[in-house]
């Protein structure tokens, strides 16, 4: 796990980004290079061997970590290197309150199999259940977390304290919880 130096690296995190995310639920990459620049945010390129394989940005608060972004290339899904990736995130973060928010997997939902085969990927990596479910921007999801519990109030706050009022404004409640 590295962080972008290469025209190489930052090619390979723009296009997973723009391909694994859908169009609802993604910044504009310029927002996450901008909060990169001001140290809000940290990028890393999961390589092997010079090989790119996926992707991880975080925003950072000043004792919580929110994984905003985790992907893996296509053809490495599966295959071991994402437990291995973010387990290496995590570990990053020792000592960190780090939690993700993850697509509402008891959604009625044409990918509701693959929410519930993501949310089943975070739990064997060590994450949490963390009862708490919020819609951001307007897109239904669940928190998962190692070392914290966080309400719905918590999740807002971290929007505001460590993003914008803007972003915290599109943290609205479930109803699930």
């Amino acid at each position: 796990m590295t962080r972008p130096e290469s025209f190489r690296q930052w090619v390979g995190l723009y296009g997973l980004y723009m391909r694994a995310f859908p169009k609802a639920e993604r910044k504009p990459f310029s927002m996450i290079v901008k909060m990169w620049k001001q140290g809000k945010t940290d990028i890393w390129c999961v390589e092997s061997g010079g090989v790119f394989l996926g992707l991880g940005i975080t925003i950072n608060g000043e004792d919580t970590i929110l994984l905003d972004y985790f992907a893996m290339v296509e053809k490495y899904r599966g295959k071991g290197f994402g437990t291995v990736a973010l387990k290496a995130i995590m570990a990053r973060y020792e000592g960190k309150r780090f939690f993700l928010e993850i697509e509402n997997p008891l959604e009625d939902h044409p990918e509701r199999e693959l929410r519930q085969r993501r949310k089943r990927f975070y739990l064997a990596a060590g994450l949490e259940e963390m009862g708490t479910f919020a819609r951001l921007f307007g897109v239904e999801m669940e928190l998962l977390g190692k070392g914290l519990s966080m309400g719905f109030d918590g999740y807002k706050a971290f929007y505001r304290d460590n993003y914008s009022q803007w972003a915290a404004d599109h943290v609205t409640p479930s109803g699930l919880e």
